[in-house]
């Protein structure tokens, strides 16, 4: 009988991996970005679910054939090409789609993530991003149309190079991780500006962000001057708005000085906003050197001085005309 089960377990997984559709995107899971490929099979998005659990607060064990996604209140028990899954209190709740290993990785569809823990799940079509349970990243993002798509793309750019770490030396630049220091040497550098090697590079990162997303041309029509690796340069250049919008370059006043500067990529209410920065210190993963590339949460009311630049990506449909 367990033979039996297993050829047809082995059946439906075969099955499976061949109807699925392959999609790659960014997704986002508690507002924590993450590289995702989304597997689709007859209309349900299977998701990774071993990448995906800790983000939502489960943990998992998995032998091959036996899944259980469990925390300190429940536990549920999924196997391998069979649609049935136990909780805890051994009630049973079905799945549309069978769990499978499609692409390397155990999938569960997405919609019992939304069913059994009410969890939002939305696709958003311009920035081809999914957000799940990620309510504050979607609004970063709502009203983007084709219009306004290229802060999209300057945002998924800076998003891209989250964990970034700066470098001791000139060694392993392109790793996000390997011979992390405190010596400011990064890949933007080796970019944007490799004299300037091993000096901050929180304005060189917002720079490198602009070109990846736009080219150097059009870089340097939206921040009106190239590279934008000074601070105070910003301020004089741009009409500074004392309210943050999505896309704009906040710059941080410390003192009497500009020192500081990001890329905004939602706002809340009350002068709420978040950022991506680099040379920032990454409170989430303990990095206090300042030499990280990270999200921030702020409010503006604790920030006397700071300044938000707008600039006008407006000129990037002329251009493209």
């Amino acid at each position: 009988m367990k033979k039996i089960i297993f050829i047809l377990s082995a059946m439906a997984a075969l099955l499976l991996g061949t109807a699925a559709q392959a999609y790659e995107m960014g997704m986002y899971v508690n507002d924590e970005y993450m590289d995702c490929d989304i597997q689709s099979v007859w209309g349900f998005d299977m998701l990774p679910i071993l990448d995906i659990a800790p983000k939502i607060g489960f943990d998992c064990t998995y032998d091959g054939t036996t899944m259980v996604l469990y925390n300190d209140e429940q536990s549920y028990t999924f196997t391998v090409g069979d649609p049935s899954v136990y909780d805890k209190d051994g009630l049973w709740h079905g799945l549309e789609v069978v769990p499978a290993e499609i692409g390397g990785k155990l999938r569960i569809p997405a919609n019992f993530l939304q069913e059994e823990f009410g969890l939002e799940y939305v696709w958003d079509a311009y920035t081809n991003l999914l957000f799940l349970n990620s309510e504050m990243s979607y609004n970063a993002f709502a009203g983007i149309t084709e219009s306004n798509k290229n802060i999209a793309s300057l945002i998924i750019t800076a998003q891209n190079e989250l964990g970034y770490l700066e470098k001791q030396t000139n060694a392993s630049l392109y790793d996000k991780t390997e011979n992390a220091g405190v010596n400011n040497y990064t890949k933007y550098w080796a970019e944007i500006m490799p004299e300037y090697q091993a000096q901050p590079w929180c304005a060189c990162f917002v720079t490198w962000c602009y070109v990846q997303s736009f080219g150097t041309g059009s870089a340097k029509t939206l921040l009106k001057h190239y590279p934008y690796v000074y601070c105070p340069t910003m301020s004089y250049l741009f009409n500074l708005k004392d309210d943050p919008q999505v896309g704009d370059v906040v710059i941080f006043k410390y003192g009497s000085v500009f020192a500081h500067t990001g890329i905004v990529i939602a706002t809340g209410p009350h002068g709420y906003f978040t950022t991506i920065e680099g040379n920032a210190v990454d409170d989430s993963s303990g990095i206090k050197n300042g030499g990280a590339v990270t999200i921030k949460h702020y409010h503006k009311k604790n920030l006397p001085g700071t300044k938000f630049c707008r600039p006008d990506y407006s000129i990037l449909s002329t251009e493209n005309e």
